[in-house]
């Protein structure tokens, strides 16, 4: 869930441009040394879920604490 949140975090209108925002919510991403086998397993998950249509669906995925590829 948390990066969803990081990756599809957007500059608001009249918003000055915040990498201090950025920084607060890597922080809870938990993010780990790994393989880039690993990494782009991750990234393909986060675009998946991203960019889902169903919002109901993307809360369930994201509720999951072990969502793998292979589970999708």
């Amino acid at each position: 869930m948390y990066r969803y949140q990081l990756s599809t975090c957007r500059q608001s209108i009249g918003e000055s441009l915040d990498l201090q925002k950025l920084k607060v919510l890597s922080t809870d991403c938990n993010f780990r040394d790994g393989t880039a086998a690993q990494q782009q397993e991750a990234a393909i998950q986060d675009a998946f879920i991203a960019g889902m249509h169903s919002s109901y669906i993307r809360q369930r995925l994201l509720e999951g604490n072990d969502l793998q590829l292979t589970t999708v």
